[in-house]
């Protein structure tokens, strides 16, 4: 997981939803916001896409852990939030990581 310093809040959370420029991918959407002194990011993952609640944060934490590499590691700070499309649980480390770089 991220430090609490890395986490998106929920006012950054709206201005993020209402302001952010969309990416896509077939297992990913993101919104991101440049020109914030900070990296911070959020992984979400819904319900509908996955029900148990132990399997949404087995995948949150394993989005985090590649996401961290990818957005925190950027010449420029950003604000991204990571939203789940599809199931990934048979995807392997290096298909997540290509999908996120897709969108990131």
């Amino acid at each position: 997981m991220f430090p609490q310093r890395q986490r998106i809040n929920s006012r950054e959370f709206k201005i993020i939803l209402k302001k952010g420029q969309k990416k896509f991918s077939p297992f990913f959407r993101a919104r991101f916001v440049n020109e914030v002194p900070t990296a911070k990011v959020a992984v979400v993952i819904p319900k509908k896409i996955i029900k148990k609640r132990y399997e949404r944060n087995r995948l949150k934490r394993r989005i985090s852990h590649m996401g961290k590499k990818l957005v925190l590691n950027h010449t420029e700070p950003v604000h991204t939030i990571i939203w789940l499309q599809k199931p990934i649980e048979n995807l392997s480390n290096q298909e997540i990581l290509s999908e996120l770089k897709k969108i990131l």
